[in-house]
């Protein structure tokens, strides 16, 4: 989870976010365990990949 207002930040500081993408699928088990513990609003700031992605900041990602 990254805090929206830290979005800026990996750019600025040339830090790499590593995700696992397939876990940003909307599937059941995000809407009814993970969704229901975040909320909506923490929900936003789970897998913000276009986020920073349109802030220039560099991506890598992987799977298991």
């Amino acid at each position: 989870m990254i805090h929206l207002e830290d979005i800026a930040r990996f750019k600025k500081l040339d830090i790499i976010a590593s995700f696992q993408p397939l876990w940003a699928y909307l599937d059941p088990y995000m809407k009814e365990l993970t969704i229901q513990v975040l909320r909506p609003i923490g929900s936003k700031w789970n897998y913000s990949l276009r986020n920073l992605l349109f802030s220039g900041a560099r991506i890598a990602a992987g799977n298991d």
